[in-house]
């Protein structure tokens, strides 16, 4: 019987090191990191074989998802109950997106003596911002699985962001 094993990281270079174990392609390695700082702390990426992605999604818009955000409802001895799920690729664009605008956000400085343009700018960085924030949060309009239950032994890799204690 396999067990499930949650890898947990509260840093970048940790979650470098210990990648070759996960099987993540090394250009989606920054997009992964990004993604799982932006997780909730009950929420996991899953990544699972494509032949069990086939069977519990199906084919989508540019082909099957095998990478997926969610929440672990419930587990057994050889399950777990995947829930409130989306596919991370979109996910994955839509943080690194996020990071991207919050950075621009922190490089605008406005003070009494900034021009016009400045200050349209800093509006137009805040309703995008706000856009792919609210977007993120809400991803009911993502393909994902619909509270699935997932062989334990077929999950290939779990991983979860976890807040330093320092």
């Amino acid at each position: 019987m396999a067990s499930l094993s949650i890898y947990e990281y509260t840093s970048y270079d940790a979650f470098i090191a210990d990648t070759a174990q996960h099987g993540i392609a090394e250009t989606d390695l920054a997009l992964v990191w990004v993604l799982l700082e932006r997780l909730e702390p009950d929420e996991v990426f899953i990544r699972l074989p494509r032949w069990l992605a086939e069977e519990k999604v199906g084919y989508t818009e540019g082909g099957t998802p095998t990478e997926f955000v969610g929440r672990i409802d419930r587990t057994t001895e050889k399950a777990l109950l995947f829930v409130d799920s989306a596919a991370a690729r979109p996910l994955m664009k839509r943080a690194h997106r996020i990071n991207h605008l919050e950075e621009g956000l922190e490089n605008s400085t406005i003070d009494s003596s900034s021009i016009p343009d400045d200050e349209e700018r800093r509006a137009w960085l805040e309703r995008k911002l706000a856009h792919h924030r609210e977007a993120f949060a809400h991803r009911a309009d993502q393909d994902g699985l619909t509270d699935e239950w997932l062989p334990i032994s077929q999950i290939e890799t779990v991983l979860r962001h976890r807040e330093s204690s320092t």
